[in-house]
């Protein structure tokens, strides 16, 4: 995914649902439904206006606020800089 080129502000984040990969791991069905009201994920790829974000930070944002992109059949989120909340700790 490293040949992705982002304009602008704009970051593409790859979905981190804690609360999915811990229900999977017990055993419990969680519906896809439940993927789309994700709010962090980790940084793919950033644009050259991008200031305090890097690529593999952790993010928290505005789950309203992403557009759903399907790269190489994987599901990401594009976001801008302005959309994105915090930086989470490691």
């Amino acid at each position: 995914m490293s040949n992705i080129v982002v304009l602008k502000d704009g970051v593409i984040v790859k979905i981190v649902d804690v609360l999915k990969d811990k229900a999977k791991s017990a055993g419990l069905a969680v519906p896809d439904d439940d993927y789309k009201a994700a709010d962090r994920g980790e940084v793919i790829a950033v644009g050259p206006d991008v200031e305090s974000i890097k690529v593999g930070d952790t993010v928290l944002f505005n789950r309203y606020m992403p557009s759903d992109v399907d790269m190489n059949g994987e599901r990401m989120l594009y976001l801008l800089e302005s959309d994105i909340l915090a930086i989470l700790p490691q």
